[in-house]
């Protein structure tokens, strides 16, 4: 309770302890606490009157079950928000996973592409002399070396949309 018991005053300022209590919606607020002099002094029938330890109490027990409802809708719903995290947390991580298999098969794509490319850098005098005798031109070897690219592009790309799905499913 914000107030405290001995702060209380009865209606008309007597400093004694507080005895009884107007129940009455009409009376002020602070016209409803009644001491034993203002009891003495009461004229009006007492039928709205009650003991202020009765009504204290009831007070009290009416809080102490709004408390107790609260704290369980609380813990009730940090409860259910921890649940979330938890799954947020696992959806988080197979994400990442499935990210850093996306980020490897990238990275093996580059190396493929540039081993391929070293090949063509190393060449044999024969073959390439084979070639210039038979006329084999350049745009041929253009050609073929395009479509092999193309062919392996493809390959990695369907692997890699095959992850992304997965990936996407996921989320």
């Amino acid at each position: 309770m914000i107030e405290k018991e001995e702060e209380f005053v009865c209606s008309i300022n007597h400093k004694l302890p507080i005895y009884m209590i107007v129940c009455k919606k009409k009376v002020e607020k602070n016209k409803r606490l009644l001491c034993n002099q203002c009891m003495d002094n009461l004229e009006s029938n007492l039928n709205n009157v009650m003991s202020f330890r009765k009504v204290a109490l009831s007070i009290e027990e009416n809080q102490k079950i709004k408390v107790k409802q609260v704290e369980y809708n609380i813990i009730k719903n940090i409860k259910q928000i921890d649940e979330l995290q938890k799954t947020l947390h696992q959806l988080k991580q197979h994400i990442t996973q499935q990210l850093n298999q996306l980020i490897r098969n990238t990275d093996e794509w580059i190396k493929f592409l540039q081993q391929i490319g070293q090949q063509y850098v190393n060449y044999s005098f024969f073959e390439e002399l084979d070639n210039l005798i038979n006329k084999v031109s350049i745009q041929q070897f253009y050609i073929q070396s395009f479509n092999y690219l193309n062919q392996l592009n493809q390959s990695f790309m369907v692997s890699k949309d095959n992850q992304q799905i997965e990936l996407i499913q996921v989320i």
